[in-house]
């Protein structure tokens, strides 16, 4: 574990820790962001169709 851990660039563990942080921040806000993003597509097609 630690050998392999060694091989991995600075870079690589920055990008893999980045991801693991922005996966994590988007399911816990998971339920605000969708309901958001239906909200906005609802009323944009509302819009849409009655115009």
């Amino acid at each position: 574990m630690f050998l392999a851990l060694r091989r991995i660039r600075k870079s690589q563990l920055v990008q893999l820790m980045t991801t693991f942080l922005l996966l994590s921040v988007v399911m816990v806000c998971w339920e605000q962001l969708d309901t958001a993003v239906v909200s906005h597509v609802k009323s944009y097609s509302f819009r849409f169709l009655v115009n």
